[in-house]
């Protein structure tokens, strides 16, 4: 087994850095180069990362927490963007952002570290960017409460406007108000006028997608459910539908925007992303699945997504 400070200061000069670096460094296979790094942060020596580089994650000293940042490259679209906010804000408030936005700060743990504060009885949970130090986001988050308290400016005093005065009144002589008859309505005239209705103008029935085992399904579930489609928009064929559907209820058809998805594990980026185009069209969202969801999927439905309704199709 090579020495650990050998190990340490290859790292140093390279790192972070992939077990397939320390394995050809070593002339060992990946295995032995997995298990010394494994042992080397077992011991708190080096750190690893969240954010994975082809499936692994890299192994970094303490001091090199900055180097992280290179991994930017490796982060999906959605996560980039909260990595961007973070970075720029240094610290960022959960209860004010979106809820995609939440679920990208919780996935970009190494770059993202969450603050519990208590308010009142209430506890909050506030992001830091993982290169401000505690202190100076502690120096921010309060900053947040006192913009809160700052109290409203004095609107200025408005000087009443002076009411006019009236016009003394002409006396005009009175005019003989002209009456003239109106026609009677007949009775077929009456019972014809009370027929009359608006005309109703027929919703045209949207295009279905043939040959399409997803739209068979939920359109099965539909039937079944006595729920109206409205619209349809196939986003892959097979796999993604969206929809707009009206939804029998107590009070009457409920106009819903659904989300059908045929994936064998739903995740919380599912759940959020058929959330915010729910939000940006104003209604209420139904998601339909062939799948299961993941735990962080069950635990952010219960906590994040409560006004979502998931059913499996």
């Amino acid at each position: 087994m090579q020495d650990d400070d050998q190990i340490l200061r290859f790292i140093r000069s390279k790192g972070p850095i992939l077990p397939v670096q320390l394995a050809g460094e070593l002339k060992k296979d990946m295995i032995i180069a997995g298990a010394v790094l494994s042992n080397l942060a077992g011991s708190r020596k080096i750190l690893i990362s969240n954010t994975k580089v082809g499936g692994s994650p890299v192994y970094y000293l303490p001091e090199q927490a900055y180097r992280l940042q290179d991994l930017y490259k490796y982060l999906n679209e959605k996560d980039k963007r909260a990595y961007d906010l973070l970075k720029q804000r240094r610290v960022l408030r959960d209860i004010t952002l979106t809820p995609l936005l939440r679920v990208s700060l919780r996935n970009i743990k190494d770059f993202a570290k969450p603050v519990e504060v208590t308010v009142g009885r209430t506890k909050e949970i506030f992001w830091r960017w993982y290169m401000t130090s505690p202190q100076d986001a502690e120096t921010i988050i309060k900053s947040f409460f006192r913009e809160q308290e700052k109290p409203e400016p004095p609107k200025p005093a408005v000087a009443p406007k002076p009411e006019p005065k009236p016009e003394p009144l002409k006396e005009t002589a009175p005019q003989k108000e002209k009456i003239e008859p109106r026609p009677a309505l007949v009775p077929k005239e009456q019972e014809e006028f009370i027929r009359q209705k608006p005309e109703q103008k027929k919703l045209a029935e949207p295009e279905e997608p043939r040959n399409d085992s997803l739209h068979a399904k939920t359109k099965k579930f539909f039937n079944n459910k006595h729920i109206i489609i409205r619209s349809i928009e196939v986003i892959r064929k097979n796999s993604e539908i969206d929809y707009i559907v009206d939804v029998p209820s107590t009070v009457g058809n409920i106009n819903y925007y659904c989300k059908a998805k045929s994936k064998k594990k739903v995740n919380d980026a599912d759940l959020a992303s058929a959330f915010v185009k729910g939000q940006l069209k104003k209604l209420p969202v139904l998601f339909l699945t062939v799948g299961d969801l993941t735990k962080k999927a069950k635990e952010m439905l219960d906590e994040e997504f409560q006004n979502l309704k998931l059913k499996k199709i």
